[in-house]
């Protein structure tokens, strides 16, 4: 159902979230925790970072960083940032797939598209954290209601974890 793209994308953001820190993961780090060829995790961390979902830093401190709190991150946030899903425009039954109608078959099946992406909506990123990693709290103080900040916009404020003492 996913393309190795959207996979990837998951799998990178999942490793970002939990090695959270205040420095960034650098690619090869995340190429080889996650078996992501090296190469394909570029574009797709780059396709991240375009979408404000991570962000990147060069230099000897550098890599990347989540951009977006876990805790408001959902999986279509982070597949329609590489590879969006795609819903049934027309039919192709009709001639040159022009009928401004969609045929039955074409209803159900973007009906049950709508159904996968309405679960994946659903699905935050910080959810997966918690029941798959016994580290406690891993991005810093929790989820929390997201306090007023001041005049940045939500994608340009960086997602900075708590570092524990």
């Amino acid at each position: 159902m996913l393309s190795k793209t959207a996979e990837y994308a998951l799998q990178a953001i999942v490793c970002l979230a939990t090695e959270a820190r205040e420095t960034g993961l650098r690619t090869e780090i995340i190429a080889k925790s996650t078996h992501i060829p090296p190469s394909y995790l570029v574009k797709v961390l780059d396709l991240l970072a375009r979408s404000g979902i991570t962000q990147s830093q060069r230099g000897l401190y550098g890599g990347y960083t989540l951009a977006t709190n876990p805790c408001e991150l959902t999986f279509l946030d982070v597949i329609n940032a590489v590879d969006p899903i795609r819903r049934v425009q027309h039919c192709p039954v009709h001639e040159n797939g022009s009928s401004e109608q969609l045929c039955p078959l074409q209803v159900a099946i973007d009906r049950a598209i709508g159904a996968v992406e309405k679960e994946f909506a659903s699905v935050r990123l910080s959810s997966l954290l918690d029941a798959s990693n016994s580290k406690a709290q891993i991005w810093g103080g929790g989820c929390h209601k997201e306090q007023k900040h001041s005049a940045k916009s939500k994608k340009a404020r960086s997602y900075k974890p708590k570092t524990s003492r």
